[in-house]
């Protein structure tokens, strides 16, 4: 049986799919800064995604893998 964890995982990454390929911006007001554009296009939505997934612990440390990233120097 599908679990709601995994029905959730999916819907998320197809709505990081959709901001790659159609990218959007929106106004944000911050307090000492003013007016500033927030940008969710390739460069940000998959982080977003991953960011979502792990705060509401459909994805783990050990699925996310920073543990795992091997630095070539």
């Amino acid at each position: 049986m599908v679990s709601g964890s995994a029905i959730g995982t999916l819907v998320v990454f197809i709505l990081s799919i959709a901001c790659v390929i159609y990218p959007f911006s929106f106004p944000i007001l911050l307090p000492y800064l003013g007016r500033k554009k927030v940008h969710v296009n390739l460069t940000t939505a998959p982080i977003i995604a991953i960011l979502v997934l792990w705060a509401a612990q459909c994805l783990g440390p050990r699925n996310v893998g920073f543990y795992q990233t091997v630095w070539i120097a």
